[in-house]
């Protein structure tokens, strides 16, 4: 019996030693972790700003791009006015040449 008691105060003392080895591990795996938080915020932060960088340049972008579309629209605007103001020449000329 006594036997049998020892080999169970043993279990319990190596069951122990282990659990007191896995908090030791665990507390210094967050203590890593911790350390390694202010490193983490500067990297998100830059990345933020980083992301916040490139939303202004494609505002502006989008903004160049509005505006090229709108002097193309404008410019076959005045193309589409040329033809009818060459037609509209051209239509009087042949009068003119008719004429004479």
């Amino acid at each position: 019996a006594v036997q049998q008691e020892a080999a169970v105060a043993r279990r319990h003392m190596d069951a122990a030693k282990a659990a007191e080895e896995r908090y030791q591990h665990l507390h210094l795996l967050h203590s890593e972790n911790i350390e390694q938080v202010p490193s983490m915020q500067e990297h998100l932060t830059q990345a933020r700003e980083s992301v916040a960088a490139v939303e202004r340049r494609l505002d502006l972008v989008t903004d160049e791009l509005r505006e090229a579309q709108d002097e193309a629209a404008a410019a076959a605007q005045d193309a589409a006015e040329a033809r009818r103001d060459q037609v509209v020449a051209e239509q009087r000329l042949d009068q003119a040449i008719q004429g004479v």
